[in-house]
């Protein structure tokens, strides 16, 4: 049975269609970042409308996307990890890296495969993490109405629980960081859209050093809780400024110190 939904761009879809669609990353990252709300467009509203419509209008890759994504790929999608080039270069500085950078993006150095690599162990490797994941499908999208907003997600991994895997400079400052990095938010969004309690969602987190640290956080009320309410306020910062063509140009941050 069709399930109609209206985007950003006040057009009707079927809902279960454009979530099959959003499989490819092509759609995904193409058409829905703009048609539709995310833990990442509400991050970006949440520090100013200015930012949101940058990212819309002007998407930009940086290293940090690039690693990002050869993370997840490593632990969760082999055939896409073993479709990236890697060139043995000393430097991202190298002619031969930049000019393979212009033909395609996933081009990454040895040393970043080698990396990857072992992160891959030490994942596959701890027992209660492997165990954690056993049954389960990786990278599932999801889109549905949320606040009568339409958003759109993908789940890292998604079976008994709902698992988002993040890598981190420290782990142990991750308790810290999920706060300012607005995590709560992206875990309020996934749990509804994918309909789990937030006692089902965890983090899996693997610190980047050569210890490759690895922790598993679950969530507390209170951190799902926040998130919604980040959710409502980057709502509302869309309705004032981006739904109601706010002159821009006007707009500013008033407080007092």
């Amino acid at each position: 049975m069709k399930e109609p939904i209206i985007t950003l761009d006040n057009e009707i879809h079927d809902r279960h269609e454009l979530t099959q669609k959003a499989i490819e990353d092509s759609f995904y990252y193409g058409y829905l970042s703009k048609a539709c709300l995310s833990s990442s467009a509400i991050s970006q509203l949440l520090k100013s409308p200015l930012e949101y419509l940058n990212k819309i209008n002007l998407p930009t890759e940086s290293d940090a996307l690039a690693q990002g994504y050869l993370f997840h790929a490593s632990i969760l999608e082999e055939d896409k990890f073993n479709q990236c080039l890697f060139l043995d270069v000393k430097t991202k500085a190298s002619k031969e890296y930049k000019l393979a950078k212009e033909q395609r993006w996933d081009v990454f150095t040895v040393t970043d495969r080698d990396k990857a690599l072992r992160l891959i162990d030490r994942f596959y490797n701890c027992k209660p993490a492997r165990e954690l994941v056993e049954n389960s499908k990786f990278e599932v999208p999801m889109v549905n109405n949320l606040m009568d907003y339409p958003f759109r997600a993908k789940a890292d991994i998604l079976g008994e629980h709902l698992i988002d895997l993040k890598s981190t400079a420290f782990l142990s400052k991750f308790k810290y960081s999920a706060n300012t990095y607005n995590y709560d938010s992206q875990c309020y969004i996934y749990c509804n859209l994918f309909n789990k309690s937030y006692k089902d969602f965890k983090y899996i987190v693997i610190d980047k050093s050569p210890t490759n640290e690895l922790g598993i956080y679950d969530v507390s009320e209170k951190f799902y809780y926040s998130g919604e309410e980040k959710v409502e306020y980057a709502i509302k910062v869309y309705e004032n400024y981006i739904k109601n063509e706010f002159n821009l140009k006007d707009y500013l941050v008033e407080e007092t110190l």
